[in-house]
């Protein structure tokens, strides 16, 4: 009798006795699944942790950000409550904002006016707003859409929510918060339209967020269109 025939028979013999019969199914059992534990914890391709790429919370999401907050050379049309339109002009050497026909050089949160066929700044006096609406560039947008929520998927249109404290340190109002317990508690929600994994609208509710700052209660709607370079 060859070793196969052999623990043939004892097998038949073993599976012929209930008890036996038991021990060996629990014992199939008892392989199954610590071979299924093994393979959960064995990294992919044998790798080491280390290596391991983490998961991206939104790979779409991250390309478009960077894109947006690389971009060098752009223009974006405001549109403030649907009815006083702004723009704006962003390269790396000159910031120009145009108000009613007129060009301000933009340092941060202070507007200079400039005379856009000589290239010199102009004396005078420079209009003021409650929301720097300007600061929601490209930049401070790609940040945003780094730091935010997602609340909705439509199409192609992501609504985030951010706290408005987030808005606070990266926009730099420099103005007096009227209402400091609801720095907190305030959260900015915003539309993100993307076509060709290219940003072309975003439109913000700055309602809570310009309350803050100011004993009203207006709303306050910012409408951004996307020009390339």
């Amino acid at each position: 009798m060859d070793k196969v025939s052999y623990y043939f028979k004892i097998f038949k013999e073993l599976w012929g006795n209930k008890r036996y019969r038991a021990l060996i199914i629990i014992g199939c059992y008892a392989l199954f699944f610590g071979f299924v534990l093994i393979s959960l914890n064995t990294p992919g391709e044998n790798k080491p942790v280390s290596e391991i790429t983490p998961l991206k919370k939104n790979t779409q999401d991250l390309s478009v950000s960077t894109k947006l907050e690389n971009d060098d050379e752009y223009k974006i049309k405001y549109l403030v409550n649907e009815g006083t339109l702004y723009e704006y002009i962003y390269n790396k050497d000159l910031t120009l904002l145009k108000i009613d026909n007129t060009y301000y050089k933009v340092y941060y949160n202070v507007l200079t006016p400039y005379d856009i066929k000589t290239g010199l700044e102009l004396s005078g006096n420079y209009p003021s707003f409650v929301v720097k609406f300007w600061r929601f560039n490209k930049e401070i947008i790609g940040k945003m859409i780094d730091n935010a929520e997602v609340i909705n998927v439509n199409g192609d249109v992501t609504t985030y929510s951010i706290p408005s404290l987030f808005i606070i340190e990266n926009i730099n109002a420099s103005l007096p918060i009227l209402y400091d317990s609801k720095v907190k508690t305030t959260n900015i929600l915003f539309d993100v339209k993307v076509v060709n994994k290219e940003v072309v609208h975003v439109k913000l509710d700055l309602t809570d967020y310009y309350h803050l700052y100011s004993d009203s209660t207006d709303t306050y709607q910012l409408d951004l269109e996307f020009e390339g370079k």
